[in-house]
């Protein structure tokens, strides 16, 4: 994973045939900007109820800004740039990083997409679902 922030995206459909790449790319690429800007409200404002930080779930819009919140704080992200972003399904992603984590067990990442974003080598793992025609971020982790 080192050299790459991995952006999980959960499909519908396991392959990409059915288009997306492009909404999910640049819902990667604002996350990433929102990141490395510390963009609070924006993070929030693209973290869907159920929005999951490293496994655990916030279902509050509250809950959720205190976890952005915390995560920013944790790692401080200024000075690093967004070097592109290539979309894989979770096949793929598995065959050059491994399955994913326990803790995301309990989510069921077999249908996912992986938006792979360069950020001056750092990593992060964000998952999406699609809902109904759109993309809706599902999670984040390392």
């Amino acid at each position: 994973m080192s050299g790459f922030v991995l952006l999980a995206l959960l499909a519908a459909e396991p392959t990409m045939a059915d288009g997306g790449a492009s909404e999910i790319e640049d819902t990667a690429i604002q996350i990433a900007q929102a990141l490395l800007a510390s963009d609070v409200e924006k993070l929030t404002a693209l973290s869907p109820s159920g929005f999951a930080f490293d496994g655990r779930q916030a279902w509050s819009q509250a809950d959720i800004r205190a976890e952005w919140t915390r995560s920013l704080g944790r790692r401080p992200l200024t000075g690093l740039k967004i070097h592109g972003a290539e979309v894989v399904g979770y096949d793929e992603m598995v065959k050059r990083y491994g399955a994913p984590p326990e803790r995301w067990s309990r989510i069921n990442l077999s249908a996912a997409r992986i938006a792979i974003v360069n950020l001056d080598g750092r990593a992060l793992l964000v998952i999406f679902r699609k809902r109904g025609e759109g993309w809706v971020p599902l999670g984040i982790t390392e």
